[in-house]
């Protein structure tokens, strides 16, 4: 209960923050724009029960298979038996930070371009996913962390909440039995914890589930966790995201971290300024993103790649992700070794180089577009695959990018030094 209490707590501080205006929003603005209706979380054990197996499919590489519909953000640290308080904070803190990273417009539309980059932020502070459940599970290798919601987010096109002056009274909140905590901005769906009803201001903003000390928080939760969270574990884990996947298609974890690794290793190497180029070194990157692994994009290039024919898939197909392809005649080779040799994809610069202005362009396309694609600034998520194919005697492998790359007359990362906060 104390953990569930934690990600409880975590989850209705930042929704309060963002109803109050006052959530860092610095790509779009400043802060994100207030919330008329944002409703107060509860939880909820269904959710958990879930989340639960979902993890559960995370330790045993089992397929996971629900019928709820719920919506679900996930995190993972390559360090087993991680404090759960700690991971239950630092996972929270993770998803809300998405808003400082990447942002959302002030318009407040889900749109495409934040389902690529800020889904689990969105789908925290989504006005009514007001149930939610978690998990910390303990896995031979890693620490898993996954949080249910329900009714589930992340509806292309729609508002991630309604904007407008938070309620101040019950009628503001427009749902039956609905309790306005005017304090906190939220409102409190029927049945959950009602807010005191005196006239002090520090009073108003403690909730049966909250400490006094409330509003402190909130003004330095995005700062950083608390004092149980393991900075150097934390750090281990930036510094190696982990890709494991329970998909059964014959692609191992070990060639999934190969991969990943791969790629995060060629993007620092350009965003430092250290990446030969055919002259020189190309310059390095002001804003490159650290890549994650996708499972949905595995088994989106899966389904190519097995086909054993080579070629691209077609822009009707890709619907808006990025792809590389690549086969060699080695049909057999470890699947580890191939994502290894993935390298032919990066060294494309070496040997064709890339022109100053650093844009993709119909001249350079042809010859680099491989690794273009693979220090492609905002393609932050990055699926992979690899099949052997005895009968053409060869073995290909495929890479699914999102955001995709590679569009004609734009830069393939802005020029800069690099970050250093």
């Amino acid at each position: 209960d104390e953990i569930r209490k934690v990600f409880l707590d975590k989850h209705n501080e930042y929704r309060s923050l963002v109803a109050k205006g006052q959530a860092p929003n610095p790509q779009f603005g400043g802060s994100t724009p207030k919330a008329a209706r944002m409703l107060k979380a509860m939880y909820d054990c269904d959710v958990e029960e879930d989340m639960t197996k979902w993890a559960q499919a995370q330790c045993t590489y089992a397929p996971f298979k629900s019928s709820k519909h719920y919506g679900r953000n996930t995190w993972g640290m390559g360090v087993p038996n991680y404090n759960k308080t700690a991971a239950a904070e630092s996972s929270v803190y993770d998803w809300f930070s998405e808003l400082r990273r990447y942002g959302v417009p002030q318009d407040n539309v889900y749109t495409r371009d934040v389902d690529y980059s800020a889904y689990q932020y969105a789908q925290m502070v989504w006005q009514d996913s007001y149930k939610i459940g978690c998990v910390v599970a303990w896995c031979p290798s890693v620490t898993w962390v996954a949080c249910g919601y329900s009714p589930a987010g992340d509806n292309i096109g729609s508002l991630i909440y309604e904007l407008g002056e938070p309620c101040t009274k019950n009628e503001d909140c427009k749902c039956t039995d609905c309790t306005c905590s005017e304090g906190e901005a939220l409102c409190i769906p029927p049945g959950g914890p009602k807010p005191a009803t005196t006239a002090s201001t520090t009073t108003k903003t403690t909730t049966t589930t909250k400490p006094t000390t409330t509003t402190t928080k909130l003004s330095t939760t995005t700062a950083k966790p608390t004092t149980t969270f393991d900075r150097a574990a934390w750090e281990e884990s930036v510094k190696r995201p982990v890709a494991r996947c329970t998909l059964d298609n014959g692609m191992t974890d070990e060639a999934r971290q190969v991969f990943l690794d791969k790629h995060n290793e060629y993007r620092q190497l350009v965003a430092r300024g250290e990446a030969k180029n055919k002259t020189g070194l190309a310059p390095p990157a002001a804003r490159m993103l650290q890549m994650r692994y996708d499972c949905d994009l595995e088994a989106h290039v899966m389904e190519h790649v097995k086909q054993c024919k080579g070629g691209h898939s077609s822009f009707d197909v890709l619907k808006g992700r990025g792809q590389n392809i690549w086969a060699i005649t080695v049909p057999n080779l470890d699947k580890a070794d191939a994502a290894n040799r993935s390298v032919h994809w990066y060294i494309e610069l070496t040997k064709y180089g890339i022109t100053a202005d650093n844009k993709i362009s119909m001249d350079n396309a042809a010859n680099t577009g491989h690794y273009s694609q693979v220090v492609w600034q905002k393609s932050n998520r990055l699926g992979c695959a690899a099949v052997s194919c005895p009968e053409q005697g060869k073995l290909f492998v495929g890479c699914e990018y999102l955001p995709g790359g590679n569009t004609l007359h734009h830069l393939i990362y802005d020029i800069g030094e690099p970050c250093k906060r």
